[in-house]
């Protein structure tokens, strides 16, 4: 099987407060980048996790996983390109994940990867 490391983008405006990161929503005691966060590596083992975002003191990071700052422009290719390069040598597959969606959880991250591998 291979390895994958994941891209969180949670850079943009937040559906309920222009002045504040999409990522850094507050939802259900946290934020909804990190309700993503946790049901990433709580469903999947990925190598590394890089968060594209302000980093937000309500996220537990493990050890390895880092914040990109989110392009200045607006367009998710070039902060999913920032989140990559960030992570090292090009070895593991990534996996690109919209840091705003506020149902995801672990058990649909690890049924998504199941179909990845699958199709490796």
């Amino acid at each position: 099987m291979k390895s994958y490391n994941a891209v969180i983008l949670g850079g943009g405006n937040s559906p309920t407060d222009p002045e504040l990161p999409k990522g850094n929503t507050p939802f259900g005691g946290g934020s909804l980048a990190g309700r993503v966060y946790e049901a990433a590596v709580k469903g999947f083992d990925f190598g590394r996790v890089a968060l594209v975002m302000d980093p937000d003191e309500r996220i537990i990071l493990r050890a390895g996983d880092v914040y990109v700052e989110p392009a200045s422009c607006k367009g998710a290719w070039l902060s999913g390109h920032k989140g990559i390069k960030a992570m090292g040598d090009g070895s593991a597959g990534y996996v690109l994940v919209a840091g705003d969606l506020a149902f995801f959880d672990d058990i649909t991250m690890s049924a998504f990867m199941d179909e990845v591998n699958r199709y490796e």
